[in-house]
């Protein structure tokens, strides 16, 4: 049995809903072989919690929350096995998503970022991994791990 799930993927345009069905799927079938007290970490946006905008347009903005729904449902369908299931949901991220907007669009969405910071996938990488560890199992913070 294996101890962690990690379902989704950094970098290029949402493809649609289909990213919040496959998600269900994998999960479904997946959550049978990951041992009790294992973790789950499903990957979202941050529009899915907001709508989206003109770089992720609509189907982004419900495939992703889509995906925030399915956490919270199997966050609490799978406590009884002390499965702890997260959802990541990064701003902007450092991918060829990006690479492709001019200066001036790339000024504009960076002024939407409060820390002005744009995220890369080695942090989400280490964010994963973090919460994938016995370290996670009862952390004493709101947010982003130290």
């Amino acid at each position: 049995m294996t101890t962690a799930l990690v379902v989704g993927g950094i970098g290029g345009a949402c493809a649609g809903w289909f990213r919040a069905r496959g998600a269900a799927v994998v999960t479904s079938r997946a959550l049978p072989l990951l041992a009790d007290g294992g973790s789950v970490v499903l990957f979202s946006s941050v529009n899915g919690r907001h709508g989206g905008n003109e770089l992720s347009g609509p189907a982004c903005a419900v495939a992703k929350a889509g995906i925030i729904g399915l956490t919270r449902h199997l966050a609490k369908h799978q406590a009884r096995r002390r499965i702890r299931v997260n959802c990541l949901a990064p701003g902007p991220v450092a991918t060829p998503m990006l690479d492709r907007l001019t200066d001036e669009e790339l000024a504009a969405l960076r002024a939407t970022i409060p820390l002005d910071h744009v995220t890369t996938a080695d942090e989400i990488a280490e964010t994963v991994g973090w919460l994938c560890s016995p370290a996670a199992r009862c952390p004493k913070w709101s947010g982003k791990p130290p």
